[in-house]
């Protein structure tokens, strides 16, 4: 149960999927298989001196499953709704992403899928939800939430943690708040009260953080209670960061502002695919 251990754990299971060809050994190699988005993290690239190829892709990928959430499910019921981490050491650079994600999404007039940087509360994440069913959080620091979280079992940001494992849970389904006592309300007042379910929530989370911040809190019960589970995590080193190069302007293209509004705006209802 030592962070050591479970980081060992993780780092031999990487292993053992490289020597079976699983994954690709080097980060600089990956591509992303789906032209527009490979696009948009070639741009979110030319938003930093000192780009990684591997976070601007992580940054596209988080990207692409917030403008497709509520629109878009595999035949399996499956959304885009993705829950990322992005483990990299300081200095390497990682906030470009969070600036590329926002400013395309305003270009394209979706600046409410743009969430808070965090919540303080479950409550807080039912009303996020609530006022933008699909929207994405964008987090710095997140191993920072994860351990205060840790050390205060009864806390706020532990019911956070809770409440996002919950509408993971939820993507196919509707989520709803904690309930609080309305002992002593009249009917009229418990009605006002009332707290409508969140149909289908949408919450593309996005968490920036330093290898050691992250895996010194990980404990075995979050890896049994599910919550490692729902993390995507992506674990960077100081290779592959690119030298020192021009920026861009940081104003995305007509053809990805099009693009991003052609796959939210199709139609209102969600489409099913079948994935091979």
């Amino acid at each position: 149960e030592t962070p050591e251990n479970i980081k060992a754990y993780i780092l031999g299971l990487i292993a053992e999927a490289r020597a079976q060809e699983e994954v690709k050994p080097n980060p600089g190699a990956w591509t992303i298989p789906v032209p527009a988005l490979q696009e948009i993290a070639d741009w979110f690239s030319t938003l930093s001196e000192e780009p990684h190829p591997m976070i601007s892709i992580v940054g596209a990928l988080a990207f692409g499953s917030v403008i497709a959430g509520r629109r878009y499910r595999s035949v399996n019921a499956n959304w885009t709704a993705m829950h990322y981490v992005l483990a990299a050491p300081s200095g390497v650079g990682k906030n470009y992403i969070k600036s590329g994600i926002n400013r395309l999404l305003h270009a394209s007039g979706l600046e409410d899928f743009f969430g808070a940087n965090f919540y303080t509360h479950a409550s807080a994440v039912y009303w996020a939800l609530n006022s933008a069913p699909t929207h994405i959080c964008v987090t710095d620091e997140f191993g920072d939430s994860f351990a205060e979280a840790r050390k205060s079992e009864n806390g706020n940001k532990m019911t956070v943690f809770k409440a996002m494992k919950q509408v993971y849970s939820d993507v196919d389904d509707m989520f709803r708040a904690d309930a609080y006592s309305m002992s002593g309300l009249s009917k009229k007042d418990r009605e006002e009260k009332k707290m409508p379910a969140v149909v289908i929530p949408s919450l593309t989370l996005l968490g920036l953080t330093t290898p050691g911040q992250f895996y010194n809190e990980i404990k075995a019960n979050h890896i049994e209670g599910g919550m490692m589970n729902r993390y995507v995590v992506f674990n960077l080193g100081r290779d592959n960061v690119k030298t020192k190069r021009k920026m861009g302007n940081g104003i995305p293209s007509e053809s990805m502002v099009s693009k991003v509004r052609e796959v939210r705006h199709l139609d209102s209802a969600p489409r099913d695919y079948a994935f091979d």
